[in-house]
């Protein structure tokens, strides 16, 4: 499935997956992407938000 994703977005210069377990982010990791673990409190949320370099 990540490698499909992959495929698709091979032009993108950074690509960010968030998960809330640390076990899904093997697969991930081999094909260069970033990852970001999500809290339950939410954190996670201005974090991504912040290395986008988007606006809330």
């Amino acid at each position: 499935m990540y490698a499909l994703v992959h495929e698709r977005l091979c032009n993108q210069r950074e690509i960010w997956f968030v998960d809330d377990q640390n076990k899904n982010f093997n697969e991930v990791k081999l094909l260069g992407w970033n990852t970001l673990l999500a809290d339950e409190n939410g954190d996670w949320v201005q974090k991504i938000t912040s290395l986008l370099n988007c606006e809330t």
